[in-house]
């Protein structure tokens, strides 16, 4: 059976394979990733009418969801969820705590250069990141062809020694069965990994 999704195929593949201790920082469309790291639904829609029972009082809006119990953290800075999760991922191993770091990116952080030193040092350092780059085709409203002449997102990353690989975000059971063993190799200490999501938006 194929189940087809769009952009929301990654937060519901992850969010059986999540835990507690977890974190996940991810771009603004992160309302999928809100939800599967089981942060309340009630708190997420009071926080697009500006309530203060909101998950950030009213204060954040739909664009900078986050929720802290839950771990769950995003921004519209393009690129900035990989550098934030970098240094959570490297905190949780200098402490030797449990746990790992999820970014989530579009396919147009990869044309920030804050996302190549946050992946150089993730690669380095050899800490829990996982980063998920869900490459829609387009960065706001530029196609990719019109902005970078590599069509392969895992091969900018792969010279900085970090595992690679790209899967198909509208088959969503079987998406869910990639990243399960992605996430069990890198529980067990098998470093950070890099997986681009092919979706449409």
């Amino acid at each position: 059976m194929h189940f087809c999704v769009g952009q929301e195929g990654a937060p519901t593949a992850l969010a059986p394979l999540l835990r507690p201790d977890d974190s996940i920082v991810s771009h603004y469309r992160s309302h999928g990733y809100y939800l599967a790291k089981g942060a309340p639904l009630t708190e997420m829609i009071a926080e697009f009418h500006g309530k203060a029972t909101g998950s950030n009082n009213g204060c954040a809006g739909s664009m900078e969801l986050a929720h802290e119990e839950a771990r769950i953290y995003s921004g519209a800075i393009v690129g900035g969820p990989i550098a934030i999760a970098m240094g959570i991922a490297f905190a949780l191993k200098y402490r030797g705590a449990p746990g790992i770091v999820i970014a989530v990116v579009g396919d147009g952080s990869l044309d920030e250069g804050v996302s190549y030193e946050a992946l150089n040092l993730a690669a380095l350092h050899s800490v829990p990141l996982l980063t998920i780059c869900e490459n829609n085709l387009y960065a706001a409203h530029t196609p990719a062809p019109l902005r970078t002449m590599s069509r392969s997102l895992i091969d900018r990353v792969k010279p900085f020694g970090m595992r690679a690989e790209r899967f198909d975000g509208m088959d969503i059971v079987q998406l869910h069965g990639q990243l399960g063993a992605v996430i069990e190799d890198m529980r067990s200490g098998g470093g950070p990994r890099f997986i681009e999501i092919e979706t449409y938006r």
